[in-house]
């Protein structure tokens, strides 16, 4: 995901990066195998939360489906990067253009009228990701816990005994040396 942000941010860098034929596989290479590591990452936090009793008892349909839309976005992204050499060196040229013109609230549908399905169907992937985020608890990546800072403190009070094991002291520290 920060590879696509940068890529928005800093079309120009990325089509100076690929002017070097070595620089854009190494970047399609990077890509594909964090690409992998996110679907096996997903794949293991769908695997508790359906295996695990304690994880299921909290996860709420919001859950669910910000998971699914998550493991649509990875699957696409893996599908592009397979299918579709060189996704890196035209995104920048055509998705760029088209993100502008979304944050100018002017779009221009036909910027991306002609890119292959799966490509479509991991941008709005991404848009539904972006509507479903303020009412999931991804919304604690972006939110900090101000008011931790100027709570009264809190005094931790104990109610079960603390049993620990017998440790030696003073003469019985000699004895057991030797």
């Amino acid at each position: 995901m920060i590879g696509h942000l940068l890529a928005l941010l800093v079309p120009r860098g990325f089509e100076i990066w690929h002017g070097v034929r070595f620089q854009t596989l190494l970047l399609e290479i990077t890509g594909f195998a964090l690409g992998v590591w996110a679907l096996f990452g997903i794949l293991v936090l769908i695997a508790r939360r359906i295996r695990v009793p304690r994880i299921r008892a909290v996860t709420t349909p919001m859950d669910a489906v910000v998971l699914g839309i998550l493991l649509l976005q990875i699957i696409t992204g893996l599908w592009i990067a397979i299918g579709y050499r060189w996704g890196s060196f035209w995104g920048t040229s055509v998705f760029v253009p088209y993100v502008r013109s979304l944050l100018t609230l002017s779009p221009q549908p036909e910027l991306v009228a002609a890119l292959p399905w799966v490509l479509k169907t991991h941008v709005l992937s991404f848009f539904a990701l972006v509507a479903v985020f303020p009412f999931s608890r991804l919304v604690h990546i972006v939110t900090l816990p101000l008011g931790y800072l100027t709570r009264p403190r809190q005094k931790v009070i104990r109610t079960i005994p603390v049993t620990r094991p017998y440790e030696p002291v003073g003469d019985d520290m000699a004895r057991s040396r030797r």
